[in-house]
């Protein structure tokens, strides 16, 4: 005889049965992603799976609610004998949420250990790539012992959730009426039981990852979340930004007050405001000749600065960069806008910061507005314009936003043989800038060129030769150092091959990182990652004179610190300012990083996290919280840049008048 059991046990069982493949997951993510440094207290991971358990709850409330939707829809089938139906409807529910809750809660524990975040609503942007992330995927991680891991955790909920199905299903086959009357009040007070967990308990507001911040250790909190419910939330939050006028976001300032605020911070002494919508728009005149030499910028992947010896960091794995840096203007304290390609893309050659949520690259208003740019302004001037790259130019929609900004010459991987493919993502760096320099020589002069590099990408499938760092000795940063190496191995390479070609002699070489790469910190925002080694060089010493800039700024300032050197007059509405200028006293940097927004200054990062709606200052040199501090003027600041950005985004104000 087939064992039965009543409902109220089938809803424990589930319950508990969702609740133990969560925790165990769980011990996973702890077990893959646990920092090697500054773990903090144990205290603190007891305090994770506590307060863990408000979300793991609310997760398997929602699974359960849906338990008990097939059961009554079952059991209203098995009236009009169609039993087999939703027997096999429960079946495919079951077997449907563990394909889909555990495939994102188990390749959450990976995307962590790269991100140092939970995944989030942006994975949804690179769809239309997925050839590149399989690759990526299948030569970072383990990618059998992921799936078998899989594999056995939906195998056991499925196998679990239809025994437990089949026992509570073979109870009463037969209309009973007062096992109906049973059932139903069981359903009826169950309901508004596990509605009430699926928000959080009884509160008045709905549950948010707010919730998990219990402590100072970032990686406990992050414990705390579940990778199915971050997500998720990140998708809900996505969906209300898009539905609100002012992306969700409270205003604290005027427009007015925006363009006080804004021009106090930008505004340098050689600047004249223009009339319009635009209220940064205006003519800067540099009060020096102009001068056209060429200008080749190279827009570094992930080349972090604190991996490079020059700007003081240890390890050193940059000897041709420390080389250049002493031949040419090295800037000790830049950093990156975002902390994804596609920001800094757009920030290296317009000026304008990372936006907060979706990339501005890929949002619809650029495709009918267009910035003031380094390529547009120089084309002005008689400049020819072309852009390379190893990877796939459609990829985050550049191709688009390069040609609306002035570039005219576009080559991509499309533009090479089968044998140079030899990466996951394309053509490694040292043949991009092998065909670079070939094209270079024939160009018509003067020029603007962007090589921007890949090969210092995950997987970081580069030569054996430069897979020098351990596993034992950096076991989360030894593929991105070996990527570093090969990287800096190219750069060299590439300058060594041209310095003493004629065209060069009369170059202007810019080399900026894109963005910075995660280093398993357990902080919000971890301001090491966004250091970012701006160097201006050339083989001409009477172009670019040697010499060390420790004024602090971003990848904003390059426009106006480009344009300082090449003299005259021009117009823009950059976010920065010319760090060459005597006098300048620029001292902060503002950054994008997932939900948090922030401002980084010599001693100190402030982060504000707006989802949470909270804010902290952490001193830079030990990431610990200062509380005795007025944060007033990080507020202001922040804010400032976050409400023009959103306004300008919103309205089509930010580049060109109409």
């Amino acid at each position: 005889m087939k064992e039965k059991i009543g409902l109220v046990k089938y809803i424990v069982y589930q319950y508990l049965l969702i609740l133990v493949l969560i925790t165990i997951n769980k011990l996973l993510f702890v077990y893959v992603n646990i920092p090697l440094k500054d773990r903090g207290d144990f205290r603190d991971y007891m305090g994770s799976f506590k307060y863990g358990l408000i979300f793991d709850s609310a997760l398997s409330s929602y699974i359960i609610l849906g338990s008990l939707v097939m059961y009554m829809l079952y059991k209203v089938l098995s009236l009009i004998k169609l039993e087999i139906v939703g027997r096999y409807l429960s079946y495919l529910y079951s077997l449907t949420i563990g394909i889909v809750f555990f495939t994102i809660m188990i390749l959450d524990i990976w995307y962590y250990n790269t991100f140092t975040h939970h995944a989030d609503v942006t994975v949804f942007g690179y769809t239309g790539h997925m050839n590149e992330i399989w690759s990526t995927f299948w030569m970072e991680y383990p990618v059998i012992k992921i799936i078998l891991w899989f594999l056995l955790i939906v195998m056991i909920y499925t196998i679990c959730s239809v025994i437990n199905f089949n026992k509570v299903s073979n109870k009463n086959l037969k209309f009973n009426f007062l096992e109906t009357i049973k059932s139903s009040l069981i359903i009826i007070v169950a309901i508004p039981i596990f509605v009430i967990s699926a928000r959080g308990g009884i509160t008045g507001a709905t549950l948010t990852w707010g919730r998990a911040e219990f402590s100072q250790n970032y990686f406990a909190n992050q414990i705390a979340l579940n990778g199915v419910f971050a997500l998720l939330q990140s998708v809900d939050v996505n969906r209300n930004m898009k539905s609100s006028d002012a992306n969700s976001i409270k205003k604290r300032f005027t427009p007015k007050e925006l363009q006080t605020n804004m021009r106090g911070y930008v505004t340098q002494s050689q600047d004249t405001y223009l009339p319009g919508e635009n209220v940064l728009r205006r003519i800067t005149n540099t009060q020096k000749p102009v001068i056209k030499p060429n200008v080749v910028m190279v827009l570094m992947e992930s080349f972090m600065g604190s991996n490079v010896g020059a700007l003081g960091y240890e390890p050193d794995l940059t000897p041709n960069y420390d080389r250049l840096a002493k031949e040419g203007i090295v800037f000790k304290n830049i950093y990156s806008t975002g902390k994804r390609s596609n920001r800094g893309v757009v920030s290296a050659i317009t000026g304008y910061p990372s936006s907060y949520g979706q990339a501005l690259i890929k949002k619809a208003i650029v495709g009918r507005k267009t910035f003031y740019s380094i390529p547009d302004i120089l084309k002005k001037r008689g400049y020819e314009t072309s852009f390379y790259y190893g990877g796939d130019i459609e990829f985050d929609n550049m191709k688009a936003f390069l040609v609306r900004n002035g570039i005219d010459k576009i080559s991509d991987v499309k533009s090479f043989s089968k044998e140079d493919k030899t990466i996951a993502w394309g053509v490694p760096d040292d043949k991009v800038f092998d065909k670079m320099s070939r094209d270079l020589k024939k160009m018509k002069q003067p020029f603007f060129t962007e090589a921007f590099t890949l090969s210092n990408h995950s997987p970081y499938d580069v030569p054996d030769k430069f897979k020098t760092h351990s596993k034992e000795k950096y076991p989360k940063m030894y593929k991105k150092y070996d990527g570093v190496a090969f990287a800096d191995y190219a750069m060299g390479r590439f300058t060594d091959s041209i310095k003493d070609e004629e065209w060069a002699k009369n170059t202007i070489f810019i080399f900026v990182a894109d963005h910075g790469a995660d280093r398993s910190v357990p902080v919000e925002i971890d301001w090491k990652k966004f250091t970012n080694p701006l160097l201006i060089w050339s083989p001409n010493k009477k172009i670019v004179k040697p010499q060390v800039v420790d004024t602090l700024g971003s990848q904003s300032d390059i426009l106006p610190t480009l344009m300082g050197i090449l003299g005259g007059e021009y117009e823009h509405s950059t976010w920065g300012q010319n760090l060459l200028l005597k006098g300048n006293k620029k001292e902060f940097a503002y950054v994008v990083d997932t939900q948090y927004v922030g401002i980084i200054d010599k001693d100190y990062i402030y982060i504000e996290d707006i989802v949470g709606k909270k804010d902290k200052l952490l001193r830079k040199k030990d990431n610990k919280t200062v509380k005795e501090m007025d944060l007033a003027s990080y507020r202001e600041k922040t804010r400032t840049f976050l409400e023009l950005s959103i306004k300008q985004e919103k309205e089509g104000t930010f580049g060109k008048e109409n």
